[in-house]
């Protein structure tokens, strides 16, 4: 008699184990398709992030080819061998402008975490624009404060801003601080073309 208690105690026992074992695989498998799930989710929202980082990344090179090409127009009046006929009109430019709030592209990304757990190459790659886009900002933004300071609210006289052949010392810096702001822009177009979009691009691609 108790042998046989002890056998369905024992088979009953057995059973219940392997209830809980059936549970315990269905709950795991669940949760390892969940995890499945939300990886193959966090994957393509990374994917759409780092294609629209390229756009912007893209619109603020279009951005600078504009600026450099207004520069390059505006530095070629004061060196041409007409300049002596005629002296360009110191003036604000609204086309040499701050490349607009571009800076918070990078910090968002950072900031997103998406880029925490790059290669340094990439990483570095990627935020070696960063600085760049903050001087490059503040340049364009000394150099229109200083030209509107020498220009608002004055009677523009060709002569007090030039001699015969070129523009007087004490006005020189109209022109190398224009020169100073296309180094600047040149270098950050490089840093987007030759870095952080090719990056962009192998980890789009990866």
């Amino acid at each position: 008699m108790k042998k046989g208690f002890k056998k369905k105690a024992l088979k009953k026992a057995k059973n219940l184990l392997l209830d809980l074992l059936i549970v315990f695989i269905g709950v795991f498998l669940a949760f390892q398709l969940s995890a499945y799930r939300e990886g193959n989710d966090v994957k393509k929202s990374r994917l759409n992030y780092y294609k629209a980082f390229r756009a912007e990344i893209k619109s603020v090179n279009v951005e600078l080819t504009g600026i450099i090409a207004e520069l390059d127009r505006q530095i070629s009046r004061f060196h041409s061998d007409s300049l002596i006929l005629q002296k360009p009109l110191l003036a604000y430019n609204n086309k040499i402008n701050v490349v607009s709030q571009k800076p918070y592209i990078i910090e968002s990304a950072f900031n997103s975490g998406n880029f925490r757990n790059l290669r340094y190459d990439l990483l570095a790659s990627i935020s070696g624009g960063s600085n760049l886009f903050i001087v490059l900002d503040e340049k364009i933004e000394d150099y229109n404060r200083r030209v509107k300071d020498l220009t608002y609210n004055r009677p523009y006289v060709e002569s007090d801003y030039y001699t015969e052949i070129q523009l007087k010392p004490e006005y020189q810096w109209y022109l190398e601080e224009m020169k100073e702001v296309r180094v600047y822009a040149t270098a950050l177009k490089s840093s987007i073309e030759n870095g952080a979009i090719p990056a962009l691009n192998k980890l789009i691609d990866e």
